[in-house]
């Protein structure tokens, strides 16, 4: 596993953590924290749902192989779902965020869960499109031999080529 996908994989559970924790908080003179299915309306709910899927799949996409996907699921682009999983969260935490301010006339105060799933999902967009996280992808974690010989190999190769 490389640096690159480790990161995206915490990003998508930090989404899942995000679902189950707090995303309105009303404060007068107690502090009332409610997560979405506290809250008693289907819309928190199903957009609490869409992130689990959203966060599972990105989990999925960065732990399992690129053959084990494909048997799974038969998608010609499959490496634009992480992408697309990133949007879905940016737009669940803007939904929920918009829902929580209308919902109860700005009393309540979105709370940390939806910020946690809109950050997830902002790493998640911008995390491989960055010029110096591509580097991230050298990085290979759990395999140390594996690292050492694929850094062994071009050397090897220049030195053919001087000859």
């Amino acid at each position: 596993m490389t640096l690159k996908k480790l990161l995206l994989t915490i990003a998508g559970a930090i989404a899942v953590l995000g679902a189950f924790l707090p995303w309105a908080a009303v404060t007068f003179f107690i502090s009332v924290r409610l997560n979405p299915f506290q809250m008693g309306e289907p819309l928190p709910i199903i957009l609490a749902i869409l992130t689990l899927v959203c966060g599972v799949a990105s989990i999925l996409l960065n732990v399992l192989k690129e053959k084990q996907i494909k048997n799974i699921i038969k998608i010609k682009n499959i490496e634009k779902l992480p992408l697309f999983a990133g949007i879905a969260l940016v737009a669940i935490a803007v939904i929920a965020f918009i829902y929580v301010k209308a919902s109860t006339s700005g009393v309540a105060n979105a709370s940390f869960g939806i910020w946690l799933i809109g950050l997830a999902g902002v790493a998640t967009i911008v995390l491989p499109y960055l010029k110096n996280v591509k580097a991230l992808d050298k990085v290979v974690l759990g395999q140390p031999e594996k690292a050492e010989k694929k850094a062994e190999k071009p050397a090897k190769k220049e030195t053919a080529k001087k000859k």
